[in-house]
């Protein structure tokens, strides 16, 4: 993921599922209460 144009790894993964068949399509990083708070700092400036 990237946080103001910075990438961000994560050790934990959230799986992406397809709507239609159920199937795991990808993974996506488990982003902190740091992260959250940290991007909405940046889009609100």
């Amino acid at each position: 993921m990237r946080i103001g144009g910075r990438k961000v790894t994560r050790y934990e993964t959230i799986n992406v599922y397809s709507p239609y068949s159920g199937d795991i399509v990808g993974t996506v990083p488990k982003a902190t209460l740091e992260d959250v708070r940290e991007a909405f700092a940046i889009a609100n400036a």
